[in-house]
């Protein structure tokens, strides 16, 4: 009897699992039939979203009473909408047409970025059509002003959204002992205080609307990383924030315009890598770079809108090269801070800046206008050593500059004039234009007068306090009749304005270049040809010490061949051939060559390899040659080569994670035929030298 109740329970029950299963089978069929319904009437709808929120979501036969409800709620609405930075689910629901699935997209997509600054940011949300977003728009707002400040600072998720913090470690170093660095030489009172390593710290935080960081970068021979550093750079920004825009306090840049005024605007660049200069709207970022000379210390602040107005102050410490009772010359260079002597000279004197910039945008159109003056602590006098600034001086500087940027259908059009407070003037003006099947013209033109002053740099410049006061015209022409095939054409033509104050100055010049490139199969193939033609001035001492300056010519002329092969999807096969000709006063042509072979292989998506094996021979320091090298975090290298040697190096980067990188790069340079390496105390009294580099990058 058990067994046989048994049996029918089990009949019992399979009935109605089968009864079930063709019941939700019906109505997955159903809901199937009426999302399609909706999705054909969404469609219809779609043409006419304001019937569908004013009637579309009711009965046909409601009464007028609650039809006029409905149309009181929508009106309400309107006149009242919704924030969308602070409404939770129940409060999105109150708007006609909103789906729980649109809510909760809204509510995701507000957690992930932490607030929408602006209605752009809301109109593409993930999972939400655009067609429903815009009937949904009307009743969205991002808030008052006021509201939108006060929530932005107590609302916590605004300043964490995206946060993620960033460590990057570095020490690079050279293992054989420099002069300065060893004590059984004579001149001892020379020897650096600390071990001949670079050491690099940089830790940054950033979300995003909030960055903070500082870096440390110790120079080789310093006494301690943070006691001795010749880099300590830190910052604190905030950005998007409601109608102020972005603020930075500490190391900052300030970028506009083409150059005439602040160096940390991006000026057109010689050679093939030239650019239209940045766009002139007013620009303020956080410093996170490695040179000491750049950047300012301050405050520093842009509004947002149609209208933009930047403002910022600063005063910062500088080195000079020397001060005494009659001022002081600017440095050139990053100084190395590493005797005691050196260390001693390190920020003996400040710059305070103040400055404004505005601009204005319409449609493609946008005019600006800048203007800063500068105060140093100590008078800067004129240079008449190498390679120093030519006529800056005094102790203070500003400049006025209006600027303009327009876009048109195939191209472009930037200038910029300048005048200082010296009523020294300076013109860039930039245009790009494309012709048709590929053919590009980019042309500039620049003016520096004689009298124009800043200690910002120019064109070509940067912090150096070296304004070129040269009147130029350079023109590139790039021709692409296909993806496969593309021609670089570049001419400069210049000429100083200026009569040079150093004992060594380009006076005039000219400078062409060509460049042919093609893809044919998985293999590349890049020939350029370079040609320089300089008049150069320099001073001469006769018997009787009398001083007389004459003119020469220098010519250089370099030739170079690129073949680009893959080997795999993984590995990359890089052959490059350089020629060298260079002469200088009329004397002998000196020449020079370079040969190396370059592999990047990933062993695996988590490592890669890095190698390059290079033979070079060079008469002298006129026809020395230079490659770029990859490096580790952060760094990169540009050796010079003269003489007859070798070098090699292998870079290997371990990524086990997105969180962790890891990189070690070991170099090796050999020269047979010399007997020291170097110069001065950073002579290696040997004919090889090896580097070893090392970086941790830890993201969290």
């Amino acid at each position: 009897m058990a067994a046989k109740s048994l049996a029918g329970e089990d009949i019992g029950m399979n009935r109605i699992l089968i009864v079930s299963l063709i019941g939700l089978l019906f109505s997955c069929s159903t809901i199937r039939q009426n999302e399609q319904r909706l999705a054909t009437n969404e469609s219809v709808r779609q043409e006419d979203p304001i019937s569908e929120l004013e009637v579309g979501n009711y009965d046909d036969e409601l009464p007028d009473d609650d039809i006029e409800d409905v149309l009181l709620t929508l009106d309400e609405l309107a006149q009242n909408p919704i924030n969308i930075n602070t409404a939770q689910f129940d409060d999105l629901m109150r708007i006609p047409a909103m789906r729980p699935s649109y809510a909760r997209a809204i509510l995701r997509q507000r957690e992930r970025v932490g607030r929408f600054a602006s209605k752009s940011e809301y109109q593409t949300i993930p999972n939400v059509p655009i067609s429903a977003m815009n009937r949904l728009a009307p009743y969205l707002t991002l808030g008052s002003a006021a509201e939108t400040i006060r929530q932005t600072i107590l609302d916590p998720a605004y300043w964490t959204a995206g946060m993620r913090g960033e460590s990057l470690t570095r020490i690079r170093g050279t293992l054989e002992k420099a002069d300065g660095y060893r004590s059984d030489l004579p001149n001892k009172e020379r020897v650096y205080l600390g071990p001949p390593v670079e050491r690099y710290q940089r830790i940054t935080a950033r979300s995003r609307h909030f960055t903070a960081g500082f870096h440390l970068r110790g120079a080789p021979g310093a006494a301690g990383l943070a006691g001795q550093t010749i880099l300590r750079t830190s910052h604190l920004s905030f950005t998007g924030l409601p109608i102020i825009g972005n603020v930075v306090a500490g190391i900052f840049k300030v970028s506009y315009g083409m150059g005439l005024s602040m160096g940390g605007s991006r000026p057109p660049r010689r050679g093939f890598d030239m650019r239209i200069p940045r766009s002139s709207s007013n620009t303020i970022l956080s410093y996170s770079g490695s040179s000491y000379s750049l950047g300012h210390l301050g405050v520093a602040l842009s509004t947002s809108g149609k209208i933009k107005l930047t403002y910022w102050l600063s005063n910062r410490k500088y080195t000079s090269n020397s001060v005494d009772s009659s001022g002081m010359r600017w440095s050139i260079s990053e100084p190395q801070f590493r005797s005691s002597s050196e260390i001693n000279k390190r920020d003996n004197f400040s710059v305070k800046l103040a400055g404004a910039r505005g601009s204005v945008r319409s449609g493609r159109y946008q005019f600006g206008f800048a203007g800063w003056t500068a105060l140093t602590s100590q008078s800067i006098i004129p240079v008449s050593s190498i390679y120093q600034d030519v006529g800056l001086q005094g102790k203070k500087f500003g400049v006025l500059s209006a600027d303009i940027d327009a876009k048109y259908r195939n191209g472009s059009l930037s200038a910029e004039v300048a005048l200082d407070a010296q009523a020294g003037k300076a013109v860039i003006v930039a245009t790009e234009a494309t012709l048709g099947y590929g053919f590009e013209v980019l042309t500039i033109g620049r003016y520096y007068g004689a009298d124009f002053r800043s200690p910002f740099g120019a064109t070509y410049g940067n912090w150096t306090g070296r304004p070129s006061n040269e009147v130029g015209w350079l023109t590139s022409i790039t021709l692409q009749p296909n993806r496969y095939i593309r021609y670089s054409l570049y001419n400069d033509l210049y000429h100083s304005v200026l009569p040079r104050g150093a004992d060594f100055m380009p006076t005039s010049g000219n400078e062409f270049g060509v460049k042919y490139e093609q893809i044919f199969g998985h293999n590349e193939i890049h020939v350029t040809y370079k040609n320089r033609i300089r008049d150069e001035e320099a001073d001469s001492n006769d018997l009787y010490g009398r001083v007389s300056r004459y003119n020469y010519k220098t010519t250089r002329s370099m030739a170079r061949v690129d073949l680009i092969t893959s080997l795999s999807q993984r590995a990359t096969w890089v052959t490059r051939a350089e020629w060298v000709w260079a002469t200088k006063e009329a004397s002998i042509a000196n020449s020079g060559y370079l040969i190396h072979q370059d592999l990047s292989w990933w062993i695996s998506s988590k490592t890669r390899l890095q190698a390059r094996v290079t033979i070079f021979n060079s008469d002298s320091n006129t026809s020395r040659l230079y490659a770029w090298e990859p490096d580790v975090g952060l760094a990169s290298a540009m050796p010079s080569f003269q003489g007859e040697g070798s070098r090699q190096y292998i870079l290997a980067t371990f990524k086990p994670n997105a969180r962790v990188e890891g990189k070690v790069k070991l170099a090796r340079t050999q020269m047979p035929f010399e007997y020291t390496i170097g110069s001065g105390n950073d002579q290696i009294r040997d004919n090889k030298r090896t580097q070893l580099h090392t970086s941790l990058l830890i993201r969290i």
